[in-house]
């Protein structure tokens, strides 16, 4: 918004300039570091650093993130950081306390017919964001494939879940880790149990490693690889 009331015909190009940085955790942590690039000369206070001195942003891959490019990994494709309006897609940053910088310009002289101001106009703000955990993951079934009251220790028998984010949405290939075991004491059983990887949605059982007549209890794990967060089911 323009205080002035003029026109973009008057006043030229406008343009948004994003910044986004990591902040500590806590507020008296910010206050420390900022003080610290302060030091009294004299009576003189002289500022010792050089630029932010917070990290950049970065998404949970670890990749800096662009707030100014549309084109960016962690953007959405509705994403218009050069008309004020930036999209980050969920998910891409981690929990903890951030702080985005806009600085708004107008008034450069490269659109045809500006007249007014002559000189650049800019105006800085800035929001401190805090990001925090959302939901576990959502277990919706875990059982034995085919729903079976009893099954047979001499045949290959399947276990298999099925997970949901903590938004109810369907995770993406990397969102989360999945981990079966079974309750038990007995290290050998437990290490032979699995004639498959564990760590997955589904797995096979071994035939003949389980007693019969005796009762197993197994523990379905699933965790967010972002915040982190467990759920499980027993069957």
């Amino acid at each position: 918004m323009d205080s002035d009331a003029y026109t973009l015909a008057q006043v030229g190009a406008e343009s948004f300039q994003w910044e986004c940085v990591v902040l500590p955790d806590t507020e008296d942590e910010e206050a420390e570091i900022i003080a610290s690039q302060f030091t009294v000369v004299g009576s003189v206070v002289v500022d010792s650093g050089s630029g932010s001195v917070f990290p950049p942003c970065s998404d949970t891959a670890g990749r800096t993130i662009d707030f100014n490019s549309r084109g960016d990994a962690a953007h959405t494709s509705l994403s218009s950081p050069s008309t004020g309006r930036p999209a980050i897609r969920s998910r891409s940053l981690q929990q903890g306390r951030y702080r985005v910088t806009l600085v708004f310009s107008r008034g450069t002289n490269s659109t045809a017919g500006a007249l007014l101001p002559s000189k650049l106009r800019q105006s800085t703000t800035s929001a401190d964001i805090t990001v925090v955990a959302g939901s576990p993951p959502i277990i919706t079934s875990a059982g034995v494939v085919g729903d079976p009251v009893k099954i047979s220790s001499s045949v290959r028998s399947r276990l298999r879940a099925a997970v949901t984010l903590g938004t109810g949405e369907a995770p993406a290939a990397n969102d989360l880790s999945y981990r079966w075991s079974v309750d038990t004491s007995d290290t050998v059983l437990a290490s032979r149990v699995f004639a498959t990887p564990a760590n997955v949605v589904e797995v096979t059982l071994r035939p003949n490693v389980l007693l019969p007549g005796s009762l197993y209890t197994f523990i379905f794990t699933a965790t967010d690889r972002v915040t982190e967060r467990s759920t499980q089911s027993r069957v």
